[in-house]
């Protein structure tokens, strides 16, 4: 499905390109994977630290395309909400 499929049903919503956004999002994302690299952090803190790193990244490519979630629960941007 393409992007401008998921747009015409809602699942994507148009966002303006950020670039200050979009680093904030990565840098995220970097923070969370050194913390996944950390071994005295629980398994499932350190996957949770993993997973939430990769929706970021997918995020942040996302709006590097114009787009953003609208999907409920997903995981914001940092200083933003869902």
């Amino acid at each position: 499905m393409s992007l401008q499929n998921l747009l015409g049903i809602g699942q994507l919503k148009e966002h303006p390109r950020d670039a200050a956004e979009i680093g904030r999002l990565l840098a995220a994302a970097q923070r969370g994977l050194a913390d996944a690299r950390v071994a005295t952090i629980s398994p499932e803190t350190r996957f949770e630290a993993a997973y939430r790193a990769i929706a970021q990244v997918g995020l942040a490519a996302l709006m590097a395309h114009g787009y953003d979630k609208r999907i409920p629960g997903a995981i914001p941007a940092p200083g933003r909400r869902a």
